[in-house]
This record gives C-alpha cells, structure tokens and sequence, in this order.
C-alpha cells in the first residue's frame, strides 16, 4: 500500500505539466483460466477489487499512449493437481504490483469522446503469495515475475469517465518450471476516473 501512495504523490505533482497529459485513477478486475501444459493442471482465478494510477499522454486526435500502476490482489481456486500427490495448495492468493503500457486508437476524430480500441503489454510483479495449505510447496512454484499482451475497447462517457474490458494472454511461463508451462487466458475490466480536468480547475 505504501507503493500506492508514492503513485499517488508522483502523478499529482505532474499537475500542469502539460495540456497533452491526463491522469487519474483506476478500479476494476480481472478473472482468468490457467492451462497448462505438462503433467500438473490448473484451475481458475479472479481478482478482488484493482487499485490503480494511469497517465495519458495525448499524441494527436486518434492516438494516445497509456500507462497503468495497478495493485491486485488474486485468487487462484481449484490450484493444482500434482501426480501422486493430489491436489496441493487448493487455492493460493497473490499479491502483485503490474504496470500496462497501452497504445489507444480513438475511433472519433476528438480524443477521449466515444468509443476507442486499446492494446499492449502487461508486466506482472509478485509481492507476496500464500496458500492454504503445503505452503512450503509454494515457495519456488511462481516465477517472480511475467509478460502478458493485453487487447480490447473502451468507451468514453464523458472527459472524466471511461469503461474498458481487456483480453488477457500470458507471454512468458508463469511457473518456475521446465517441464509445465502455464497459458492463462482472462480479461480485465477498467474503470478510469480521470482527476487531471479537475484538479485543473482548482
């Protein structure tokens, strides 16, 4: 949470920057399927309520390039079935720390107004992970951090308010394994409250 507040501080003192740069908060969530490829499965996960940071920047009437400081807390149910040992850690909760770097296409030819095409990549950071049970299993099972693409559509409500849900596929193995690679397949859903129009105003 300290992390979150440092965000906070950083993006308020960008007030007045620049008339091309917009920044707010974000919430929302994310559920995804795991699959994996190799003798262990996996189940499925879905996040409590994200926390975030975005900035904007506003490179013409289309084009925009985003990025997010998400703080998420997940949990994987069904976990992991593992030969000869049965089902092992039955759910895990992670906590993790992302950064999205997005590139935003607006359909209309006036930026943030209507509906608008976003992509590009996740990268994930594990904080801290628990499970219910054999926690000392968990210890070298997650790689501490992994790449994901991120694609989907928002609309803008208004200067302020914005909805976007984003498909979610891993790019690199979320498993500190040779032998089981895991491909997670979700989505996000966003809500962005951009306080940069109003904090202009103050």
């Amino acid at each position: 949470m300290k992390h979150f507040f440092i965000c906070v501080i950083l993006v308020l003192s960008l007030k007045g920057f620049s008339q091309d740069f917009n920044y707010g908060l974000l919430i929302g969530g994310n559920v995804y399927d795991i699959e994996i490829d190799g003798p262990i499965s996996g189940g499925t996960a879905n996040s409590d309520i994200n926390l975030g940071l975005f900035g904007e920047y506003i490179m013409n009437e289309n084009f925009g390039l985003k990025l997010y400081g998400i703080y998420n807390s997940t949990n994987e149910a069904s976990s992991y079935d593992i030969p000869n040992a049965g089902r092992v850690f039955d759910k895990v909760r992670l906590k993790t720390l992302q950064a999205h770097l997005l590139t935003k296409f607006d359909v209309n030819k006036e930026y943030n107004k209507g509906f608008y095409l976003t992509g590009g990549f996740r990268l994930n950071s594990i904080l801290d992970k628990n499970a219910s049970k054999d926690q000392e299993l968990l210890e070298g099972f997650f790689k501490k951090s992994n790449v994901g693409v991120l694609l989907g559509f928002g609309v803008n409500f208004s200067k302020t308010l914005s909805v976007e849900i984003l498909a979610d596929r891993n790019l690199t193995n979320t498993l500190d394994s040779e032998n089981n690679t895991a491909k997670n397949y979700g989505f996000y859903l966003n809500l962005l409250f951009d306080i940069s129009t109003l904090i202009s105003k103050i």
